[in-house]
């Protein structure tokens, strides 16, 4: 059963999938130096920042026209 997540969108869906790409290559980084493994890890951290603002935002968006939707003379 798919939960319903009014705030995502296709380009939250597309940097998600930026995010998991970048902690691939930092999770795969063997055989490579100690500077490169370090870099990987820093791009996967910005991209998961990243992401977790733009959700958040996403979110705030939403409520904002959720609330601002509300007839408040008919409660």
């Amino acid at each position: 059963m798919h939960k319903y997540k009014p705030f995502w969108t296709k380009e939250l869906t597309n940097q998600r999938n930026t995010s998991a790409q970048a902690q691939e290559i930092a999770e795969n980084s063997e055989g490579k130096d100690e500077e490169q493994k370090g870099r990987d890890v820093i791009n996967w951290r910005r991209e998961f920042a990243i992401i977790k603002k733009q959700i958040s935002l996403s979110k705030k968006e939403i409520w904002k026209k959720l609330i601002s939707g509300i007839d408040y003379k008919g409660i």
